[in-house]
């Protein structure tokens, strides 16, 4: 299936069929242990210039980019519209600003389902996100002003909270599930923030909340239809943000403000349903699940339990705080601790423990049984795991949620 896939993308011309094609495999992606081997990415990079090139971004003048006479129908507009605006990765398949914004304002636009214009909606949202918050990060340490990254988070927070509201009770609960997804992308931002602020607190509150409600709507939704075996990745990329939430969140001291009970229900429950979408033994949900129990163990006998939480890596906009434990896991059981980034490896019997340790040994997992360590060849190839890319003082209680109008 590989050899045709790039067999195929070597040979043009192409058509908007190879473009769908391609659009269900970044959805459902082949299986693959590490990172640095997803071509996820670099599969939507070229359906977006096979799309360009057909002239799918503009179907009303599709004519301008062929070299035959070609009108098409409304139907087959509409079935183009779908086609590059199928939602993978966290980003629409072709980003065309002018036809996303046609299709979320115009009611009657392309004929296009409502649930991918919820979709749609949602992705604008974060686009913006990311367009405001890569600016606020981008700046120089002495032009940093911290009160204005929590001024923009604040307003960021209340066009969520519009959001929210507009799609109300005709949201799908795939759709609601992207939301808190959204939602989360978004929170992640105060991680980055240096201050103490309340609104800073609130927020963080706020992800805990929205952290565990993703978690439950999708255990429902699993129960039901054993949705975890059959949905897209991107799925599974916000169960793992969901859990990196818990995980920081939990092991800070904010611990005691959030209830350790809950969190820790919901850290475990997030993981047996990263296990629920593992399609092969190693794939990198798999690991994942591994990897976020071993940091669970581990960072709840450090000094990180008493302390603000926040990210040392601050360079990769919502993914920061995935890469961030990342390095976290890293400094812990891959020896590459450094100066400037202090390995979290806690004393055995007064003693650090060297590289070679037996994990089997020095770490306690959650309470889950079903979580399996990893092994020490485990341990090598340490990009396992992926995720969407993305981002006034709040009069919301500290532990009601934005979604609470939108809960079961």
């Amino acid at each position: 299936m590989k050899n045709l896939l790039w067999e195929t993308v070597a040979n043009p011309p192409h058509n908007w069929y190879i473009v769908q094609s391609i659009a269900l495999l970044c959805m459902w992606p082949f299986p693959t242990s590490s990172l640095s081997t997803d071509t996820t990415l670099m599969l939507i990079n070229i359906a977006q210039t096979i799309a360009m090139q057909l002239g799918l971004h503009q179907p009303d003048a599709i004519q301008d980019f062929s070299r035959i006479k070609r009108n098409l129908t409304k139907a087959e507009i509409s079935e183009v519209v779908k086609t590059c605006m199928s939602y993978t990765y966290g980003i629409a398949l072709f980003s065309s600003e002018s036809m996303i914004d046609r299709v979320c304002d115009d009611e009657d636009a392309y004929a296009v389902p409502q649930s991918m214009k919820h979709q749609l909606l949602i992705y604008r949202f974060s686009a913006r996100v990311n367009k405001f918050m890569s600016k606020d990060l981008s700046r120089t340490e002495n032009s940093f002003r911290p009160q204005e990254t929590i001024s923009v988070l604040k307003l960021l927070e209340c066009e969520f909270a519009d959001l929210a509201r507009s799609v109300g009770q005709t949201l799908a609960a795939d759709n609601e599930i992207l939301l808190y997804g959204t939602g989360l992308q978004l929170y992640v931002f105060y991680l980055l923030d240096a201050g103490e602020s309340l609104t800073r607190k609130m927020g963080l509150l706020k992800a805990f909340d929205t952290s565990k409600a993703l978690v439950t709507k999708l255990q429902k939704m699993d129960a039901v239809s054993d949705f975890m075996r059959h949905c897209p990745a991107s799925y599974s990329r916000m169960t793992s943000l969901a859990a990196l939430f818990l995980l920081r969140l939990e092991r800070s001291k904010f611990a005691d403000t959030l209830g350790v009970e809950g969190g820790e229900q919901a850290f475990n429950a997030a993981l047996s349903l990263l296990r629920r979408t593992t399609s092969e033994e190693n794939d990198l949900t798999d690991r994942t699940s591994k990897i976020l129990a071993q940091l669970w163990s581990v960072q709840g006998r450090s000094q990180q339990c008493s302390q603000e939480p926040r990210l040392k890596l601050r360079s990769r906009l919502a993914a920061s705080l995935l890469h961030d434990e990342l390095w976290n896991w890293r400094e812990t059981f891959g020896g590459q601790g450094s100066a400037s980034h202090t390995p979290l490896r806690e004393p055995v019997d007064g003693q650090i423990p060297e590289k070679g340790l037996d994990l089997q040994n020095a770490l306690s997992l959650p309470s889950d049984p079903t979580i399996d360590r990893l092994s020490f060849e485990d341990l090598f190839d340490v990009e396992m795991m992926s995720l969407l890319p993305f981002n006034f003082e709040s009069e919301i209680p500290p532990n009601a949620g934005i979604f609470s109008d939108l809960l079961p």
